[in-house]
């Protein structure tokens, strides 16, 4: 595994197609952060250990802990908050904001959401996921989802066949504009899932209470998981799993994120705006990973 600055190294630019025009009030406006959960953010950021007068790694990916990102997560989710050498607060504030599961994933914010995920599934930082990479993003949609895992030849077999579904001709790489053409016409989906926190961040305590009076008991009526790829059994697909709803996370929370045993997890939020833009109802488990028109 790469070190922090290895990762740096190999980290590739960040590409400012996906800034929109909005200015970064809009942006926050759109998402719902007011001046106060700005400022919560702020005193979140300027309580990291700095260096060279910005969040270190180090720091930043010890507080992404905290919301609940796996370990071996951490540092993939922190080089793609980077825009430059550093982790400016400007950076910081629009990556957590785009993680946030109550912020949009279509909209001023489709593009955005789209390169962090990349970024955060670019593993080795080469500017394309590959067939390995990609099976990582799609195992973690299943955990999103509340699925079982593949077996792992299974697991290889299904993103092979996604990754070639994808590129098309022979020798196209799935780089960032292949990976937002996808996932924006749909042929990719769950992705609205991924690069997320449990709980919406940086919630002052009223206004949590307020969130979490309306958050619903559970996920209703959700539909069986489908992949369009065989099954490890040799069965024609798409091959169906029952839903299962996922349990949330014990993580610890940062006083200025906002805390309180009145929380719900992510699943039990209603309406989770991040699946209409994907064209799933509110409620329900509709996800097929890549049978576009479907």
């Amino acid at each position: 595994m790469m070190d922090h600055g290895m990762w740096d190294s190999a980290r590739q630019p960040w590409d400012r197609q996906d800034d929109p025009s909005e200015a970064l009030p809009e942006l926050l406006r759109v998402a719902g952060w007011d001046d106060e959960r700005v400022d919560r953010c702020r005193s979140v950021y300027e309580s990291l250990p700095s260096v060279e007068g910005a969040a270190g790694a180090a720091a930043t990916t010890t507080f992404l802990a905290t919301l609940g990102v796996p370990a071996t997560m951490e540092a993939h989710y922190y080089r793609a908050m980077l825009r430059g050498t550093r982790l400016s607060f400007y950076d910081f504030l629009v990556a957590l904001v785009a993680m946030d599961p109550t912020t949009a994933h279509g909209g001023v914010w489709n593009g955005l959401r789209a390169q962090y995920v990349f970024r955060v599934y670019d593993q080795d930082g080469d500017g394309e996921l590959s067939a390995t990479e990609l099976a990582v993003l799609l195992g973690h949609v299943r955990l999103a989802y509340g699925q079982p895992s593949l077996e792992v030849e299974a697991e290889m077999a299904e993103a092979a066949a996604l990754h070639e579904q994808l590129t098309g001709a022979v020798g196209t790489r799935l780089t960032l504009p292949v990976f937002r053409e996808a996932v924006g016409q749909l042929k990719l989906r769950g992705c609205s899932r991924l690069y997320r926190t449990e709980f919406p961040l940086c919630l002052p305590a009223a206004k949590e209470s307020a969130a979490t009076a309306v958050a619903a008991a559970a996920v209703a009526a959700a539909a069986p998981f489908e992949s369009p790829f065989e099954s490890p059994s040799g069965a024609v697909g798409p091959y169906r799993y029952a839903p299962v709803v996922a349990q949330p996370l014990a993580a610890p929370t940062l006083h200025a994120l906002g805390s309180g045993p009145e929380r719900q997890p992510l699943a039990a939020l209603a309406p989770y705006p991040a699946d209409e833009a994907e064209g799933l109802m509110p409620g329900q488990l509709t996800h097929r990973l890549a049978l576009s028109g479907t």
